[in-house]
């Protein structure tokens, strides 16, 4: 993979992942990246992995399907359930945000990372579905690609890790 920001910000994002008791993205994304989604930079908590996989296009050869930790797999196909791993059936009518928010209550889930992609950050932020958006900027610039969203919020902290750079903006609606 190509990094934007460097080792101390990625260190610095799995030090965030063991205080979460959850982290979800989209299917772009994990198809994309094939993430592991786990923390491995850091010690502590393993954050329940959550993916959208609508239409359950990820492959076998998916990290986040690999049973190595709890993980939810959001669609609009079918209902089941393994030790590690449960797939969810959501209504495909429904807002989807609405609906994994309220499953993760169920669980008695209190905080989420959402990682990406666009579109998932996008809805999310859309249903005002957020408190908290971290902003990771580093030094490496491409000529193409998504532009990731950037809630509207209110900058409450910044740091410094060497070249890259953290900005924590706090919904204040």
């Amino acid at each position: 993979p190509t990094w934007i920001t460097n080792e101390w910000a990625r260190r610095a994002v799995h030090k965030q992942r063991t205080t979460e008791q959850a982290i979800l993205l989209g299917t772009q994304t994990a198809i994309k990246d094939n993430p592991s989604l786990t923390v491995r930079n850091w010690s502590g908590h393993q954050p329940l992995r959550c993916v959208i996989d609508r239409r359950l296009r990820l492959n076998n050869a998916s990290h986040l399907l690999d049973n190595s930790t709890d993980t939810v797999v959001y669609n609009t196909l079918r209902s089941s359930g393994g030790q590690k791993l449960q797939y969810v059936k959501l209504n495909d009518r429904a807002e989807l945000p609405d609906q994994i928010s309220a499953d993760l209550y169920r669980r008695n889930i209190q905080s989420v990372i959402i990682e990406g992609g666009r579109s998932t950050l996008q809805s999310f932020i859309d249903a005002d579905l957020w408190d908290e958006a971290h902003r990771y900027v580093g030094d490496v610039f491409f000529n193409k690609g998504v532009k990731a969203p950037c809630p509207e919020g209110k900058i409450v902290r910044k740091e410094l890790f060497g070249e890259s750079k953290l900005f924590v903006f706090r919904n204040i609606q």
